[in-house]
């Protein structure tokens, strides 16, 4: 099971925006983040969607992916 994806943005208040209003006929909401440099949402079975900024770097094509493994530490 995936844990949470995280892809780098490069105007995150935009994104932030964008994936609210996507994600809202879902019912997947903000679950915690910070201001200015990541935000995760919730997308059910306690399962994340990350926007991070890029910061001052150019936009990368970055993405994150965690998976979840049971029995394993």
């Amino acid at each position: 099971m995936i844990d949470h994806i995280t892809i780098e943005v490069s105007d995150l208040a935009k994104s932030k925006l964008f994936y609210e209003m996507a994600f809202a006929p879902l019912g997947y909401r903000i679950s915690f983040g910070k201001d200015g440099i990541f935000w995760a949402f919730d997308v059910g079975n306690g399962c994340l969607f990350e926007i991070q900024s890029t910061g001052a770097n150019p936009p990368l094509t970055h993405l994150h992916v965690a998976f979840r493994v049971k029995g394993l530490s």
